[in-house]
């Protein structure tokens, strides 16, 4: 039988086991209490209101994904990826403003070519300033517009399209998508592709008042400047042969005009 250990014998092993952490245990400590502290910082800013609900969260990617929710109902959407509650690091929120760009990618304007809706390969016809690139174009718009109307349309440089297509012109929808295309809206939620700033190929936002608030206008902005594109791509879904044919005897008029003839656009479809 096994001899009973003392008080005193228990007590020696105890403190034993008790020994210090590690210094790379200690590090990571006070990093994720610093990350923690910057988040709530961020939390008290700008969702004072909603402190208690978020903090309580049982896990830093919960945490996060109540901050991301509620701020888009204030703000600007963040990343779906704290959204859906995938992050696990407060410093991913922390280091900059995780804003979600809908900016228009290569890949994003690829899968418009082949397998978007007919309204938007219309539109990126429209506007397409190289005549070669046209026949990346598949799909709907070549089965709903036929070839020698679609080879009515000029070659034109990105130029003279921006000087034909207005926004306050009778076709802001063109206008807009011609600009998204080229990222020249002036807007950064269209001239930044959420590619580019994960990969920080652009100037990042930091967690600032004034930047919040000034990105937060311009999602606003970037709201309307969609809105008026979809009800474009809609339009000519409605009568896509005859307005696209209208639209290129617009072109044709502003050609002739700007070249000091006189307009010959038609009246709309």
């Amino acid at each position: 039988m096994a001899q009973k250990s003392t008080p005193l014998e228990v007590l020696v092993q105890k403190l034993r086991q008790l020994r210090p952490p590690s210094i790379h245990t200690l590090i990571s400590t006070l990093e994720h209490a610093e990350s923690f502290r910057e988040f709530a910082a961020i939390v008290r800013e700008f969702l004072p209101e909603r402190e208690k609900e978020i903090l309580h969260g049982s896990s830093p990617g919960e945490q996060m994904m109540f901050f991301a929710r509620y701020f888009e109902e204030r703000y600007f959407p963040l990343s779906y990826y704290f959204a859906t509650g995938e992050a696990e690091e407060y410093d991913e929120l922390t280091r900059y403003i995780p804003a979600e760009f809908p900016g228009l990618s290569y890949d994003d304007y690829q899968s418009i070519l082949w397998d978007g809706r007919l309204g938007y390969q219309i539109l990126s016809f429209l506007i397409e300033d190289e005549p070669g690139y046209r026949g990346d174009f598949a799909g709907d718009i070549l089965d709903e517009i036929p070839e020698d109307i679609r080879n009515q349309l000029p070659a034109l440089d990105y130029q003279d399209l921006r000087e034909i297509f207005q926004t306050a012109g009778p076709y802001p929808g063109i206008a807009w998508w011609l600009r998204i295309r080229n990222c020249d809206t002036g807007n950064v939620f269209h001239d930044i592709c959420d590619e580019d700033y994960w990969q920080m190929n652009v100037p990042v936002f930091e967690w600032e008042r004034g930047e919040v608030e000034e990105l937060t206008r311009q999602w606003q902005r970037a709201e309307v400047i969609q809105n008026v594109v979809h009800e474009a791509a809609e339009w000519f879904e409605e009568k896509p042969v005859e307005r696209f044919l209208e639209v290129v005897n617009f072109i044709k008029g502003r050609l002739a005009e700007l070249n000091g003839g006189e307009n010959v656009t038609e009246e709309r479809a």
